[in-house]
């Protein structure tokens, strides 16, 4: 009779808990969808070819681009010299095995060095995984880009004589040059826009202070170049790097947890995907998410739960905004 009286205890504790996560909105871990490694012959097959116009601020240009769909492991590609000329930029070739730079690039208004992160005669793999290292050249300054999450290396494709780049490693080159990009694919556009920094992280700030919410991505500059080995050599840890890798953070865990059909830099104007988006960057399924469209930044502010002023906000809020026209992070808490 005393163990079924504590039986019944326990049950009756689960369905009150089971119950107040229902009511009070609960934050469930997410499960792992994939595990695997990209096989060789993901890595290699090229699954489609997708042509798109290029447009500016909605203007057609008159040129166009081909995108190069692999696995949704692996990612979507452009040419490197094909995106570079279409923006009216050039690219030099002259590979020189002494010190492994590979040449030079002038891309909206930016001049570029371009060098094999290993010896020439020593690359892994370079049809699949050649690393290069991205240079920007400022004065008698050479400023390593982080050119992905992780490392800073660029992991891109020589496949024919041609290199190609991941279109997300164009996130982490075009906004330091004042422009963003999406693909359309429904329309076959690829479109790039003119936006201006400074003026998006006023208008964020004024929404969120930093005296009330911390400075999220935003240190105090906007630049933050720290020495590395060699001479005039800098690192480049800038607010563009923090929001490009804050938000392949986020989709790497949307992919492995979500959907494993997902592709970057796509249009994406549905807020269940930006819902969707803000479980991945936490983790956590959540059954109470607040989304609401600011005009102002032309972006979606996502938050946990519901406030009416912000003095009611502490630690247990979690706010993202995420800039609509590419998906990219903004802010965080």
């Amino acid at each position: 009779m005393k163990c079924k009286f504590i039986f019944g205890i326990i049950i009756y504790v689960v369905y009150i808990y089971v119950s107040c996560l229902n009511c009070f909105g609960a934050e469930i871990s997410m499960t792992n969808k994939i595990s695997s490694a990209s096989t060789e012959t993901e890595i290699n097959q090229e699954l489609l070819q997708i042509e798109c116009d290029i447009k500016i601020d909605d203007k057609d240009t008159g040129k166009n681009i081909t995108i190069h769909r692999y696995s949704s492991k692996v990612g979507d590609f452009v040419s490197l010299r094909e995106i570079v000329e279409s923006l009216g930029g050039s690219v030099i070739w002259e590979p020189n095995y002494e010190t492994t730079v590979l040449g030079y690039i002038n891309f909206l208004g930016s001049t570029y060095m371009y060098k094999s992160h290993y010896p020439l005669d020593d690359v892994p793999d370079i049809k699949a995984q050649f690393a290069i290292d991205i240079y920007k050249l400022d004065g008698d300054k050479k400023i390593l880009i982080q050119m992905s999450n992780f490392v800073e290396s660029m992991y891109t494709k020589f496949v024919d004589g041609k290199l190609y780049m991941r279109l997300s490693s164009l996130r982490y080159l075009m906004p330091r040059s004042g422009y963003i990009f999406n693909i359309d694919e429904k329309n076959s556009s690829f479109n790039i826009k003119n936006y201006n920094f400074n003026n998006e992280k006023d208008l964020l700030l004024a929404k969120f202070p930093i005296n009330k919410f911390g400075k999220s991505l935003y240190g105090n500059t906007d630049t933050d170049y720290s020495p590395i080995f060699g001479k005039n050599m800098y690192y480049c840890g800038d607010v563009f790097a923090k929001q490009v890798s804050d938000t392949e953070n986020m989709e790497k865990n949307y992919f492995n947890y979500i959907d494993t059909n997902f592709r970057c830099c796509y249009v994406q104007d549905n807020e269940g995907f930006y819902k969707k988006l803000f479980q991945a960057n936490y983790r956590k399924f959540m059954d109470n998410i607040y989304i609401e469209y600011d005009n102002d930044l032309d972006s979606y502010i996502i938050y946990n739960k519901n406030f009416k002023d912000v003095d009611e906000i502490d630690d247990t809020y979690k706010i993202m905004v995420i800039r609509k026209f590419d998906n990219m992070i903004l802010y965080k808490k």
